[in-house]
């Protein structure tokens, strides 16, 4: 078994500007070691489910705002007995720990309840543009508490505690020190992927994340399609939208229902291709992988002949999914299976300098939802006005001279 720290004040904390060390508790903290057993056991996992939603079960959401202190963890045999409805911070606070129990060791993602983010900007972006109310938001107990936590329309509680103890809840001892502790997203249902409906209309730009397994490349690549306004993002296997890293680095992508996100967990591309074949032709979608070959199409020189032909041919699909793979992995195993109509454009990165075969995958996918975004084909328009071609970026052309 495992020992797991948690630290605790057990009288007014002093000063924790240096605090930060697992093995040594900050000042005026006491150490307290929990051996947690086997995460094969079901009924560990059973207790980390009962104390994962013991704040939906036990707290009504306050008229305004509850700012709390944790001034105190319990004690080794009162956290066994903790009842199944939480109502000390000490209790919140132990309750976001089984989540994040929950979160980090979970398979199957769409079983999570409740889930953890840390950091001030995932936390505010999730609870104000998303409209997702916080069981309960931690605040370092070294700052005042921010004006954006007293949220008048989802008043919830606020507990402050010191920022090592709040940043055991992520996956980053570099974290500001600020976590939530929110419900689980809804999730979408993959048969919107196939057959679009009034609720659900036909995507215009679709993101394939294939295999993109490292959790910090998924969550800057759902940033960058959200800024770009990609309407879909399909995560094919890899790092999961609601795992905390992800989550983080997001912002909380997962949250916003303007660019849902959708994942495949098939392990056997004989199933998964079918699916992302049928998204192309259901959501008139001209699928587009992005390689690292020089041989293929610049990225520039494909958006402005997939403008064109749109323009003179209706039967080019007006749509785009552009399919992103890992560094490691590619695109091979997927392009291998891909045999119906529309086939698959290849773009790269133009890179000028031979020694430089690709780029990171969150750097080179960003450049292409760019090249990509809804808002480029206005780019294309205008330049097509003013009879300019475009060899680059926009800030990049030159005129037609015959």
């Amino acid at each position: 078994m495992e020992p797991c720290r948690w630290y605790g004040a057990v009288e007014p904390p002093g000063n924790t500007a240096d605090a930060g060390s697992d093995d040594v508790p900050p000042e005026g903290h006491e150490q307290h070691t929990v051996h947690v057993p086997p995460k094969s056991q079901g009924a560990y996992l059973l207790n980390l489910k009962l104390q994962s939603r013991s704040l939906s079960q036990g707290l009504s959401a306050p008229p305004e705002t509850v700012v709390l202190s944790l001034d105190t963890l319990p004690s080794k045999p009162a956290r066994e007995k903790l009842s199944a409805r939480a109502q000390s911070p000490a209790e919140m606070f132990l309750a976001a720990c089984a989540t994040k129990k929950l979160q980090e060791g979970n398979s199957n993602h769409s079983t999570l309840e409740n889930i953890v983010t840390g950091g001030a900007e995932a936390v505010r972006s999730v609870w104000h543009k998303c409209g997702v109310r916080p069981h309960v938001v931690f605040v370092p107990e070294d700052i005042e508490v921010p004006a954006w936590c007293r949220h008048d329309a989802l008043p919830t509680y606020v507990v402050r505690a010191p920022a090592p103890t709040i940043n055991k809840l992520v996956h980053a001892s570099y974290n500001d020190g600020f976590a939530g502790h929110f419900p689980a997203p809804l999730r979408p249902s993959p048969l919107d992927l196939v057959e679009p409906t009034s609720t659900r209309p036909r995507f215009s730009r679709v993101l394939v994340l294939y295999d993109v397994r490292v959790p910090g490349n998924t969550g800057h690549l759902l940033k960058a399609a959200k800024a770009n306004k990609f309407d879909a993002v399909v995560l094919v296997r890899g790092a999961h939208a609601t795992n905390e890293k992800v989550l983080r680095i997001s912002e909380g992508a997962v949250f916003d229902p303007s660019c849902p996100i959708y994942e495949l967990r098939q392990k056997d591309n004989q199933e998964l291709i079918p699916i992302l074949q049928h998204l192309s032709v259901a959501h008139r979608c001209r699928p587009v992988f992005a390689v690292p070959h020089q041989e293929a199409e610049s990225i520039v020189s494909f958006a402005r002949r997939h403008f064109t032909e749109r323009q003179s041919d209706e039967r080019v699909p007006p749509g785009l999914m552009l399919v992103v793979g890992s560094e490691h992995h590619g695109l091979e195993s997927l392009e291998a299976g891909w045999v119906l109509e529309p086939r698959p454009q290849y773009v790269t990165l133009s890179m000028d300098n031979a020694l430089m075969d690709s780029l990171n995958v969150v750097v080179a996918g960003s450049i292409l939802m760019h090249a990509l975004r809804p808002a480029a084909d206005e780019d294309h328009k205008a330049c097509a006005q003013q009879g300019i071609r475009m060899t680059g970026p926009t800030l990049y052309a030159e005129e037609i001279t015959s």
